[in-house]
């Protein structure tokens, strides 16, 4: 296979594989304690899904809410490497959130471009994008759905 195919094809299988390999244990989400829930979190942002959707990218949401602040770190394919230029750091909102990530955008041209990270607040269904130049690491995913 083409080497700038294989990137094409990648992503979302590495995605997939970091999902399904996460054995930390936590404490059960509850989101009856949350105003707005996961599912209705994606129903407040389907607009935006469905446009990207258009592109062919999947996309994420997290397991459980992330508390405001949190520092996120983010790399290719996932990985977090403090030592590389593609790598980096950026804070949540300063609100208890949803994290809905849409996957980089792979082009037949073997380019990558990064992601599209959406917060949607627990309390209030107000959201907010931030744009990373990488995939969010050490997060555990909920569902998956491919476009």
């Amino acid at each position: 296979m083409d080497s700038k195919l294989m990137k094409w094809f990648l992503a979302p299988i590495v995605f997939l594989l970091l999902s399904l390999v996460s054995c930390e244990k936590k404490a059960p989400c509850h989101e009856e304690d949350y105003n707005i829930t996961a599912a209705e979190a994606v129903e407040i942002v389907t607009p935006i899904l469905d446009k990207y959707s258009e592109e062919h990218r999947f996309w994420l949401i997290s397991k459980d809410p992330i508390p405001a602040n949190t520092t996120l770190k983010y790399g290719q394919f996932g990985y977090y490497d403090p030592h590389s230029e593609y790598c980096g750091k950026f804070k949540s909102p300063n609100y208890k959130a949803w994290l809905i990530m849409i996957g980089p955008d792979a082009r037949i041209d073997g380019s990558v471009y990064g992601t599209v990270n959406l917060f949607v607040d627990v309390n209030t269904g107000e959201y907010e994008e931030i744009r990373a130049d990488g995939q969010i690491s050490d997060i555990e995913w909920g569902n998956i759905v491919q476009s």
